[in-house]
């Protein structure tokens, strides 16, 4: 269960303690002896302490829990989340409105066509999620070997593994992650627009991390009414921006992450367009972490994308070489001059360079993409490479 507000206020119109959630007191919690997890301790009763056995959630249950709950659920708690959800224990307290434990009503806000939790701002917990997590309490939740989640700081990551140079020439995809209008203000005036920021695969990646967005990925911007009134397309480094200082649409306003087919909306109105103020490493402001794409869980990931490697002219051609696995398919993509990209070849899984007998003239410049296609899924485009033969 999470509670999100990943477009936190920044300068809020009403004051408001919560966004996104339905306020459910949790009990405070009366802690056994220290354990090293990152949840609550033990249930008091009658004034003394109850011994609810170890704190670790099964692997499975852990893996749930830290894809639908605890990026909000933290501790700190973010985005209005009214407790931890971070270990065995913190799922076996008792929840004091409902009178089961926060496990069952956990389960029951899952499932809730009514009060979802995530809410209604999220992609919802998927059949397989709630899956495990149904099974796991009607079991009584019983312990596990995979511990409890950590509090914060979390540890970052960086999906890609490839990072911004900051010596390297300035580009619409340096510094991703960083507080762009924050930094334009002062260095670079003239490109400081109104909205700007960074979306990633996950809440906590690294400063700088260059994060390639899903296929067809988009972030809108709507005015009071829920109007679609702008659509900014994050580049391979998962950077977004307008194209003007000023907002260019109506203000206060909303926003949504749209990709994979799911939204990740935001849960109350905005006035400022510097998205990486708050969303930092850890998240700032209340808010969990980084932008993050909405995803199923319970689709297999995307393939990881091919390194190309080698582009060498051969006589009047070009021969193209990469690397690649686990693909069904290569998908080799080329353009002409700096115009739009189009599909030149459609290869085994296995194949590792191509002649291209399309890319003859001296006086062109060719780039090239490849993707990686596996059960279905297409990768995200790989690096770039362009020469002439």
């Amino acid at each position: 269960m999470r509670i999100r507000n990943f477009f936190i206020h920044l300068l809020p119109l009403v004051a408001a303690p919560f966004w996104g959630c339905t306020l459910e007191p949790f009990p405070a919690v009366v802690p056994d002896a220290p354990d090293g997890g990152g949840g609550s301790g033990g249930a008091g009763g009658d004034g003394g302490v109850i011994d609810l056995g170890p704190n670790e959630l099964p692997c499975d249950v852990r893996e749930v829990v830290e894809q639908v709950c605890s990026n909000c659920h933290s501790s700190p708690v973010a985005a209005g989340a009214p407790a931890p959800l971070l270990s065995r224990h913190d799922f076996l307290a008792p929840h004091m409105s409902s009178g089961k434990t926060v496990g069952k009503r956990s389960l029951e806000r899952m499932k809730s066509a009514v009060a979802p939790m995530p809410p209604f701002s999220e992609p919802p917990a998927s059949a397989g999620q709630v899956a495990v997590f149904e099974q796991w309490v009607a079991a009584g939740m019983p312990p596990g070997t995979c511990g409890a989640i950590p509090a914060k700081p979390a540890e970052t990551t960086c999906a890609s593994d490839k990072t911004w140079d900051p010596n390297a020439t300035p580009t619409a995809q340096m510094n991703p992650g960083l507080a762009c209008r924050a930094c334009h203000k002062t260095q670079a005036s003239n490109f400081n627009y109104f909205f700007m920021g960074t979306v990633f695969p996950a809440f906590h990646e690294k400063d700088l991390c260059m994060s390639p967005p899903p296929p067809g990925a988009k972030v809108e911007i709507l005015d009071a009414m829920g109007k679609v009134t702008m659509t900014l397309t994050p580049n391979a480094a998962g950077n977004f921006m307008s194209s003007a200082v000023a907002a260019g649409v109506p203000v206060p306003y909303t926003a949504r992450l749209v990709a994979n087919g799911l939204t990740r909306s935001m849960n109350g109105p905005q006035t400022d367009g510097d998205c990486n103020k708050c969303h930092t490493e850890q998240g700032t402001e209340g808010a969990p972490g980084r932008l993050v794409w909405p995803r199923s869980y319970d689709a297999p990931p995307p393939p990881t994308p091919p390194v190309l490697v080698g582009l060498i002219p051969m006589g009047d051609a070009l021969h193209v070489t990469w690397t690649a696995a686990g693909c069904d398919k290569i998908l080799l993509f080329r353009n002409e001059n700096g115009g739009a990209f189009s599909l030149v070849y459609t290869l085994g899984g296995s194949t590792i360079e191509q002649h291209d007998d399309g890319a003859y003239s001296s006086a062109t410049v060719y780039c090239y993409r490849a993707q990686c296609k596996a059960g279905g899924i297409a990768s995200v485009d790989s690096n770039e490479l362009c020469g002439s033969p």
